[in-house]
């Protein structure tokens, strides 16, 4: 019992860690091409978008 215990309490932490891992990957995925067109246009006009 203890085992199974075990194993299920890992899988549970590995779902856990996925989730969280998916959530970060979205999230740096959205956020950095976003923060990738403010820094073009920083290089680009000395100045971003959200501050035109």
């Amino acid at each position: 019992m203890t085992t199974a215990l075990a194993i299920a309490k890992i899988a549970a932490l590995g779902g856990v860690a996925a989730c969280f891992a998916a959530l970060a990957y979205f999230v740096t995925q959205c956020g950095l091409s976003a923060r990738d067109d403010r820094l073009d246009d920083l290089a680009r006009t000395g100045r971003t978008r959200s501050m035109s």
